[in-house]
């Protein structure tokens, strides 16, 4: 079935409107409704509904994404599993009747000084068997991290490089991290996260 005079009054509708209603106030859809008490139970029996809540997480930061102002990503390394650990971590930090939402706008607000701003190429980086996908610009921001811990052999180039892969197999080596000279999430945590 098709919705032709669907589609043009979609394109009629101001983006601001889908916002929330006069009063500030919209409908929460989805795993959003749900509490940490359910989100750690979940954890507790490695449920099935953990998908569940990391794709309604990835919605969630998608919708994040489009209507924030300048904001290109948000969570610009963080993936599925870590956004749902980062979670997990703010449930902890909140009474078990917290909806999931509410813990997770806290998350996103800790996160928000290190979302992309603009779009930035993507580029792939490999150690022969292992590959990993990244963000330009998050290279820049690796480096810079590297320096400000003091491996003073990296030098801001925006390119992985031997010295860059040699400081990040040393960042990994000294925090019991799998070495592997890659930008891995354990690694990105261990860089950027407290």
């Amino acid at each position: 079935m098709k919705f032709p005079h669907l589609a043009f009054a979609l394109c009629l509708v101001p983006v601001g409107a889908w916002a929330a209603d006069a009063n500030g106030d919209f409908a929460i859809k989805g795993a959003g409704l749900q509490t940490c008490g359910a989100l750690s139970k979940a954890f507790d029996a490695s449920s099935r509904d953990l998908a569940l809540y990391g794709g309604w997480l990835e919605g969630y930061v998608t919708g994040v994404n489009q209507f924030t102002e300048n904001s290109f990503d948000f969570t610009p390394w963080q993936n599925t599993q870590t956004m749902l650990g980062l979670l997990k971590l703010a449930c902890d930090q909140s009474s078990a009747e917290t909806q999931i939402m509410v813990a997770f706008n806290h998350v996103l607000r800790a996160l928000a000084p290190g979302r992309l701003t603009e779009k930035s190429p993507v580029e792939q980086i490999s150690d022969g068997t292992r590959a990993t996908v990244i963000y330009s610009e998050l290279i820049t921001r690796i480096q810079q991290r590297l320096i400000k811990l003091e491996h003073d052999e990296v030098t801001v180039t925006g390119e992985i490089d031997e010295p860059t892969t040699q400081a990040l197999s040393a960042l990994q080596k000294a925090r019991g991290i799998d070495v592997t000279g890659l930008p891995d999430q354990a690694t990105m945590i261990a860089l950027f996260l407290r």
